[in-house]
């Protein structure tokens, strides 16, 4: 049988449509660890600025069953416009294919170690997620920006720090509605996956679970229950 179609037939996705229509192809296929590739999208962000030698410790929080948050004391996420006019931060957790680290030159702000995926994680994670929040210090000023169903107002400058202060913190909730058969977050994953990175990294990550209180911190290869 031939089928017709006609121009009004050819659809335009965006971004944001087009990544919740087809996440596997960029978090895997439909396990019960996505949760924790959304998680380690945002992880290898902050792996990223140690590596190269910017901060010295990742502390991962476990806000409640399905909101978790990594905060990392390297450079920092730009809280500018752009030559364009864009505001930087809000199009680096928006707009696929866009980061820092797509410069390969080596020079400015290009890393020359990298261990995520260049441009997509972080959007990816804002297009999959309910709310997202993050906030920026740096240069004795506190910025953030919040997203509802990717949707955002413009970034703020909610207050000071010091001088000396500078990092990135990124608070999600993944869309239930995508991942039905997740719920929410397996701390021992998350532990494992702590513990892994910082052999492998030789590096300090801490885990806080704030509804149990808990503390763990992976030093000397060794967890260590505070």
């Amino acid at each position: 049988m031939t089928t017709t179609y006609w121009a009004n037939s050819i659809k335009k996705l965006t971004q944001r449509e087009s990544a919740r229509q087809k996440f596997g192809m960029y978090i895997g296929d439909n396990g019960n660890r996505w949760f924790h590739h959304l998680l380690y999208e945002i992880l290898s962000n902050s792996i990223d600025e140690m590596m190269n030698g910017y901060g010295d410790k990742i502390i991962v929080r476990l806000l409640d069953k399905n909101t978790i948050e990594v905060e990392d004391f390297g450079r920092w996420i730009p809280f500018w416009k752009n030559k364009d006019w864009e505001e930087v931060l809000q199009m680096i957790f928006s707009t696929l294919h866009a980061g820092w680290k797509m410069d390969n030159t080596n020079t400015g702000s290009g890393y020359k170690i990298s261990w995520g995926t260049n441009g997509v994680g972080t959007s990816i994670v804002n297009f999959l997620s309910t709310d997202l929040y993050i906030r920026v210090k740096k240069e004795g000023q506190v910025a953030e920006l919040k997203f509802h169903n990717s949707e955002t107002d413009w970034l703020k400058i909610v207050g000071k720090c010091n001088k000396w202060e500078s990092g990135t913190l990124v608070r999600f909730s993944p869309d239930l509605s995508i991942f039905p058969s997740m719920k929410w977050f397996d701390e021992e994953y998350i532990k494992k996956l702590l513990h892994d990175q910082a052999i492998l990294q030789k590096s300090h990550f801490i885990f806080e679970n704030t509804m149990t209180n808990e503390v763990f911190e992976f030093s000397n290869a060794h967890w260590i229950k505070q």
